[in-house]
């Protein structure tokens, strides 16, 4: 015995698994998670800092993440993920290496979906362009980096400069008796020329090398300084819009706007503009007057700095952070004369969460400078659209925009509201927006809707088993078996509610209370369901065990077992009405 002490005292304990560090983990092309719109490459489940997120699908949301010996395993809800309710997502990350996230997902009405995803790394040969990276880009494209360089290295008479890392993509500079030529060129490939002969320049830009340019633009500098731009957004080879600047006098300009087959729209404004860059760098304007521009900055300015601050009250300034670097670095172009809506964010950028080096376009309508309907608030349009781009997510096609339910199911809507709308904003968006269950306390302070069950009505399955335990058939006969179908769970409900699951008493069903009391269900329920119901002096919560024989009746299988049975295991919480407030299922198979 002594020694044995000392053998404790002396060996040192063993060291506690590690978990795997956070990361994202990518699904393979075409895989998705959940049905979703998503458009950013291969879909990913970002774990960070104790939180889970599935792109285009689940927000981040708080997970159990626990290390063991063989790997890390992660377990997260959701109480919404787009159009589907109470997600689940079991997984592990195989140890040591920690590249592998593999297990299942999970939603109400939706059949559990397998995965194995792989860690997102540098050198994968992948782009995650969702979370952001770029070291993978391939080596023919330019980054931010490459271009700032090969602006120092032309500024400082450079005529033969790359653009990307594999030195394809090239700008070229050439001088004529009258001017020059600039051009960027991929290989053989010219995609953008400038001809600088004299007073003017042309530019054209053949993007796809099909010998028809997108854009076009003749510019001259004396005697007066215009330019002409036509664009082929189709690339058809005819001109969809062209946009006339000229300078009046010394500080005024004429513009004018003609789409294809329409009649011209021009305004007088001045050259030189100042720029209020109170939320960014560049923040300018295409087919606005004056006063539009001026409308829309302002009410950016007044929808940003509200709403960055709402978002690090609700412990989004991670989000906030990030719109704010965008709007820095890249500023925000507003294009005036959108022929429906309100407002809207351009695609590319809403997308992929404004990884790409443009500025962040608003097309804007009519409605935006009325303000009829839901562009009544300008402020909250314009911050509604950059939430857009600093959270990587697109409006589902089937959301529905007339009721609060609807909104609920979508990110960008819920956070909105919760900052623009709290009157009016409910625990269904708060959930969406933090990624939080409905009844969490972040959301305590928001109203419920009509369809929404209390708070304390809830619940939830937390084991089902099938156990097999030896019997004795008759004398001299080999041994058999008995099995028995048992569900543990936990209910949560207000005075009269009843915990109802679907173990039939006829056929030997067995339910334990625990502080709730024993009932006869209500309804047509007696006999083919077991009940616990709430009694006025019993706590809000209980747990309970069901038992149910297999095949519903208590006896022995002599000298063989009986053939496997696969079903579900149900649990409801129902109001004292017949109402059914909760419900969670959970698949067994006995034996």
């Amino acid at each position: 015995m002594i020694l044995l002490l000392i053998l404790a005292l002396v060996t040192p304990a063993a060291a506690k698994p590690a978990a795997c560090p956070d990361g994202r983990f990518l699904l393979p092309e075409e895989v998705l998670l959940l049905p979703v719109e998503f458009e950013g490459g291969r879909q990913g489940i970002a774990l960070a800092a104790g939180t889970v997120e599935i792109d285009g699908s689940c927000g981040p949301a708080t997970a159990k993440v626990k290390p063991g010996k063989r790997g890390t395993r992660v377990i997260v809800r959701w109480p919404a993920c787009g159009d589907r309710t109470r997600a689940l997502l079991k997984g592990s990350i195989a140890s040591p290496e920690c590249g592998t996230l593999r297990g299942k997902v999970k939603a109400k009405k939706t059949k559990a979906v397998p995965f194995e995803a792989v860690r997102s790394a540098c050198g994968d040969d992948h782009v995650d362009l969702a979370g952001g990276e770029t070291c993978d880009l391939p080596a023919d494209e330019p980054t931010l980096d490459l271009l700032e360089a090969a602006g120092d290295a032309i500024a400082a008479g450079g005529t033969d400069v790359p653009l990307s890392a594999d030195g394809s993509l090239r700008f070229l500079r050439s001088t004529t008796a009258t001017g020059g030529v600039d051009e960027i060129v991929r290989g053989a490939l010219v995609v953008a020329r400038w001809v600088h002969d004299g007073d003017t320049t042309t530019m054209t830009v053949d993007q796809d090398g099909d010998g028809t340019p997108e854009i076009q633009s003749d510019a001259q500098r004396a005697p007066v300084r215009s330019v002409t731009v036509g664009h082929d957004f189709d690339d058809d080879g005819a001109v969809d819009r062209t946009v006339s600047l000229e300078q009046v006098g010394g500080d005024g300009l004429q513009v004018e706007i003609t789409p294809a087959g329409g009649s011209p729209t021009g305004f007088s404004t001045t050259l030189v503009q100042e720029m209020r860059t109170v939320v960014g760098r560049a923040i300018d304007s295409e087919g606005c007057t004056p006063e539009q521009e001026a409308r829309a900055k302002f009410s950016l300015t007044v929808g940003t700095t509200a709403g960055f601050q709402c978002l690090r009250a609700l412990g989004l300034g991670a989000v906030a952070k990030a719109i704010e670097g965008k709007i820095a670095k890249d500023g925000v172009r507003f294009h005036c004369g959108a022929t429906t809506g309100c407002a809207g964010v351009d695609p590319l950028n809403g997308f992929l969460g404004g990884v790409l080096p443009i500025p962040i376009g608003m097309d804007l309508g009519a409605k935006f400078f009325t303000g009829e309907g839901a562009c009544s608030n300008p402020a909250m349009v314009l911050f509604h659209e950059v939430l857009h781009v600093g959270m990587g997510e697109a409006h589902s096609p089937f959301l529905d925009r007339t009721t609060f339910e609807g909104l609920a199911t979508d990110r960008v809507y819920s956070c909105t509201d919760l900052c623009f709308r709290p009157a009016k904003a409910t625990k269904g968006e708060c959930a969406t927006c933090l990624g939080v269950d409905r009844c969490d306390a972040k959301c305590e302070r928001f109203a419920d809707l009509p369809s929404d069950p209390p708070c304390d009505a809830r619940v939830e399955l937390t084991q089902t088993t099938c156990p097999s335990s030896a019997c004795s058939c008759c004398v001299g006969c080999p041994p058999g078996l008995k099995f028995v179908e048992t569900m543990e769970g936990t209910g949560f409900g207000p005075v009269g509610s009843y915990v109802r699951v679907n173990l039939p008493p006829m056929l030997g069903g067995q339910l334990t209370c625990g502080s709730w009391s024993p009932a006869i269900c209500p309804g047509s329920g007696a006999g083919v369901v077991s009940c616990c119901q709430r009694q006025a002096t019993e706590p809000a919560s209980t747990t309970f065990v069901g038992t149910l024989p297999f095949p519903f009746q208590d006896f022995c299988f002599c000298p063989a077992p009986p053939s496997s049975e696969v079903g579900t295991l149900v649990a409801q919480l129902v109001a004292a009405d017949n109402n059914v407030l909760d419900e969670d299922s959970k698949p067994i198979v006995c034996p």
